[in-house]
């Protein structure tokens, strides 16, 4: 089964032991006798979106994480999704690829530890309340 198993992207830097372990709890027995997918295979067959435009309409405080070896998100694009979201911060994760938790398996040993980056994240922002979130969402759409 593991040997069939692979990420989507497939470059991880997961020991093999921790992709064993994902392989063997993401299927199930299917009524047909096949082992089947747990998850919505749609996800994994479908092409990427460029959602850069919408970024803009994001009005709430918003934590972007980027792994440092990651291919999927360039440090130009999450530069390029910073400036498009205003509210938006980024942290890239020392020797992680695009799975950050499952090449960091810190954050899965100690969760504290990304729970620091979002807690100091939310505490250096101002939190917005609903009806000032509405608000600068219609001053935006009157400029």
């Amino acid at each position: 089964l593991h040997n069939r198993f692979c990420l989507l992207p497939a470059d991880t830097q997961a020991p093999a032991d921790l992709l064993r372990h994902i392989a063997y709890h993401s299927v199930q027995p299917g009524e047909d006798g096949n082992l089947h997918l747990k998850g919505d295979r749609a996800t994994m067959i479908r092409q990427p979106s460029d959602l850069t435009s919408l970024l803009p309409a994001i009005v709430c405080p918003t934590l972007f994480l980027r792994g440092q070896n990651s291919r999927n998100l360039s440090q130009e694009k999450l530069s390029q999704m910073l400036q498009a979201c205003p509210q938006a911060h980024g942290v890239e994760i020392p020797d992680a690829g695009h799975h950050i938790f499952l090449d960091q398996p810190f954050f899965l040993d100690r969760p504290s530890v990304f729970l620091d980056i979002v807690t100091n994240y939310l505490h250096e922002k101002e939190i917005v309340t609903t009806a000032d979130a509405e608000r600068g969402q219609k001053e935006r759409y009157k400029n």
